[in-house]
C-alpha cells in the first residue's frame, strides 16, 4: 500500500541556492513534505551535456527530509545518517546554449525518468517549480482585469513557435 501511495502522490521539484558551479534541486513530496532527493546539476557550454549528481533521501521516514538540508547560512549539509556519495552521476546532451526554465525542466524530467526506480516516484508526478513563474501571472492576471487586450497572448505564441525546434538536441 505504502508503494501504491507513492505512485499517487506528487513530488515537487524546487530549486535551492547554487553551490560550487552547481544549481542545486530538492524533491518534496506534497502530500508530508518529505525530502525525498537533492540534485545537483552543471551544465557546460562547451560540450552542450549537463553534468548531475542525484542523492536519495534515506528510506526510513523519520530520517526523510534531512538529505542536502540547506541551513540557515545557505549552505548545504548532510545528516550523518544520510548518503555522503551519491546514488547516481551522469550526463545528458541539453539545451546549455539556451539554458532557461524550459531546459532546466526538460532535464529534470529527464533524470527522474532514468532513475525512478530508485527514486520511487516518477516524470509524471513531478511538478516543477522554478524561477518566479507564480507572482509575474498574478501580476499579468491583475494588469488584464481592465478588459484591454495589451498585446500579451501573442507574445506567449511567438514565443512557443521559436522554441518548437529546439528539442532536436
Amino acid at each position: 500500500m505504502s508503494k501504491q501511495r507513492r505512485r499517487d502522490e506528487h513530488i515537487l521539484a524546487e530549486r535551492l541556492a547554487d553551490a560550487a558551479g552547481f544549481e542545486m534541486y530538492r524533491f518534496v513530496s506534497d502530500t508530508d513534505e518529505t525530502q525525498r532527493a537533492t540534485l545537483a546539476l552543471q551544465p557546460i557550454v562547451e560540450t552542450r551535456q549537463v553534468n548531475y549528481a542525484l542523492w536519495r533521501a534515506p528510506r526510513d521516514v523519520s530520517a526523510a527530509g534531512a538529505v542536502g538540508a540547506v541551513g540557515a547560512a545557505g549552505a548545504l549539509s548532510a545528516p550523518e545518517d544520510a548518503e555522503v556519495d551519491p546514488v547516481a552521476t551522469g550526463s545528458l546532451k541539453g539545451r546549455v546554449a539556451t539554458w532557461d526554465d524550459d531546459a532546466r525542466e526538460d532535464v529534470l524530467r529527464r533524470v527522474v525518468y532514468r532513475h525512478e526506480e530508485d527514486l520511487g516516484f516518477d516524470d509524471e508526478h513531478l511538478d516543477v517549480l522554478l524561477g518566479d513563474d507564480d507572482e509575474d501571472e498574478d501580476e499579468d492576471d491583475a494588469s488584464d482585469e481592465d478588459g484591454e487586450d495589451d498585446g500579451d497572448e501573442d507574445d506567449v505564441d511567438s514565443d512557443e513557435d521559436e522554441n518548437d525546434g529546439d528539442d532536436d538536441t
